[in-house]
């Protein structure tokens, strides 16, 4: 079964394998012991590395990203044989990102949004499946907030002082809207 390509990383802190560090990857999948198998975008080789040895890539542009949109609901299984047949026919390039946005109910579609939201989708996509976090995400320390008194939505990596809107808040709210992060909120770890 096709996998969408997972979050973006980079290695870092390698003692072993120091020509490994800096090196940008895709996560491709976690071990029972939460190491974190990554395919990296040079040659393709597969590593198993601990969360420490990688931090989340941080770039917002929408180069190389593949985004898919699909109605909040659609099964991963029709999501999958959707991107199969794409993949089949388009034969993407190895380093391209592929995402699943799933558009709640009398949302607009993302193409009708500015290209700074789009952008915050996708770093908000990369963070989620299925409109969840990841456990990838999870291992890199992002935590989901408690919905606000509006019902959105936030992220936030209390490492890296970060917050982020989950794809579902930027959909509804079809303009640039980013979460603040504040330093006195603490999150459930």
């Amino acid at each position: 079964m096709l996998v969408l390509r997972g979050l973006c990383v980079v290695v870092q802190n390698l003692r072993n394998r120091p020509e490994f560090n800096n090196l940008r990857g895709n996560v491709v999948s976690v071990q029972h012991d939460d190491r974190l198998c990554v395919m990296l975008h040079d040659g393709g080789k597969r590593v198993v590395l601990h969360a420490a040895n990688v931090r989340e890539w941080q770039a917002t542009n929408l180069r190389n990203v593949m985004t898919f949109e699909f109605a909040e609901g659609s099964s991963e299984q029709e999501i999958n044989d959707h991107v199969a047949t794409f993949c089949c026919a388009n034969a993407p390039a190895p380093e391209t990102e592929m995402y699943a946005l799933l558009r709640p109910a009398n949302a607009k579609s993302s193409l009708c949004m500015s290209q700074d939201c789009r952008g915050l989708l996708v770093q908000s996509a990369r963070l989620e499946h299925m409109g969840a976090l990841t456990q990838t995400a999870r291992l890199l320390g992002w935590v989901q907030m408690d919905p606000d008194a509006h019902g959105d939505v936030a992220y936030i990596n209390h490492q890296l002082h970060m917050a982020r809107c989950s794809t579902r808040t930027l959909y509804l709210h079809n303009r640039d809207i980013y979460a603040q992060y504040a330093e006195n909120v603490k999150g459930d770890r």
